[in-house]
């Protein structure tokens, strides 16, 4: 347990800790809609508390890209986020002419429930209205959970609906008499593409959108140069020649950066688009006015003056595990665990499930 909260400590002074980047999320969106011209990107907070609800965010050119290159397909699924305040993320993916991925849009929600979905589509279903006058029938692949089926009758009355059937495929090897009637259930246009009116373009199953979640998962590689330039520019003499413009003294030459125009005289930021070692110790050296700059104070943009808090967690869903006696631990003294979360006793802070 001591090894995981300085862990945690350490994973917050590097990246900052939760409750700070819900703070952030305001500016972030501000930041998203200034440098990308066309982008949505919304936060939603509930309460009086000002409690993080859930976050939309759709760039310009996976629009353009979806409405002038893709098919049109949209799969619908979620994932279950990891972490300390939980949440969901909800995913719509489409797929361009090669069968490749093509992430649209992606919503962050506290829990996934019918109101989030219904928000969902219908941010979704604004995006595609305002860029176009002339979208496609479009075919739509889900599970057809009940806040999906729900949401896409209310907002794309006219797209086609399929059923992800890779589960009910499975069940159909081992025929017998009692799976005709269950399955006579299903009109077969949702199962059948002979009778199905729309276009699947071959796909059957939400394989699409399961390779966004693992690609999203990934470690990216440019997180990995980073840290290797981060770790570079620690040998390096910094100088500053005004707001922008720095001097890297090193004992094989001096570079000069320029932080504005991402720019090192050594040409490996432009070259590569990732700051090179020289650029890593010029904004480490400006790193306390980075936070100034998104908010507004030297950027040119608008401050945000709304405080979006961490969601209210709830208890999950399910019967409490009881506890388990063992014989061994009645002999010795008892020692009374104390939540670093809740500071409750009775329970350690990697299985506190008490809101907060």
């Amino acid at each position: 347990m001591q090894a995981w909260r300085g862990k945690e400590r350490s994973m917050a002074a590097l990246h900052g800790t939760f409750e700070e980047g819900y703070r952030l999320l305001p500016a972030y969106c501000e930041q998203v809609r200034k440098t990308n011209p066309g982008s949505i990107a919304t936060v939603v907070a509930t309460g009086q508390e000002n409690c993080f609800q859930r976050l939309f965010i759709s760039y310009r050119a996976s629009i353009y890209g979806f409405i002038n290159a893709c098919r049109p397909l949209l799969e619908f699924d979620k994932a279950h986020l990891k972490g300390k305040y939980l949440g969901s993320l909800l995913c719509a993916a489409a797929v361009d002419a090669d069968d490749t991925l093509f992430p649209l849009a992606i919503a962050i929600v506290d829990v996934e429930s019918d109101e989030n979905w219904m928000c969902f589509m219908s941010e979704l279903q604004k995006l595609l209205g305002v860029n176009t006058d002339n979208m496609p029938r479009l075919t739509i692949l889900s599970e057809r959970q009940r806040g999906i089926v729900e949401a896409v009758e209310t907002h794309f009355p006219s797209a086609f609906q399929a059923v992800e059937f890779e589960s009910k495929i499975a069940e159909m090897v081992e025929v017998s008499q009692e799976v005709i009637p269950w399955f006579q259930q299903f009109p077969p246009q949702l199962w059948a593409v002979a009778y199905f009116e729309g276009v699947r373009y071959g796909h059957f199953t939400l394989g699409v959108t399961e390779l966004l979640y693992n690609w999203a998962l990934e470690l990216p590689s440019a997180e990995k140069r980073i840290l290797e330039a981060i770790a570079d520019a620690r040998c390096y003499q910094v100088l500053r020649a005004n707001e922008v413009e720095f001097e890297i003294v090193s004992t094989e030459r001096t570079n000069i950066v320029d932080i504005q125009s991402r720019v090192c005289s050594c040409r490996c930021w432009q070259l590569y688009g990732l700051p090179c070692a020289h650029a890593a110790a010029a904004l480490i050296s400006y790193k306390s006015q980075w936070r100034e700059l998104g908010e507004g104070a030297e950027g040119g943009g608008a401050k945000v003056d709304i405080t979006i808090r961490p969601p209210k967690t709830r208890r999950p869903p399910g019967r409490p595990k009881k506890k388990v006696l063992r014989v061994e631990n009645l002999k010795g003294p008892k020692r009374v665990v104390q939540c670093g979360r809740c500071h409750m006793l009775g329970h350690s802070q990697k299985k506190c499930t008490m809101p907060i």
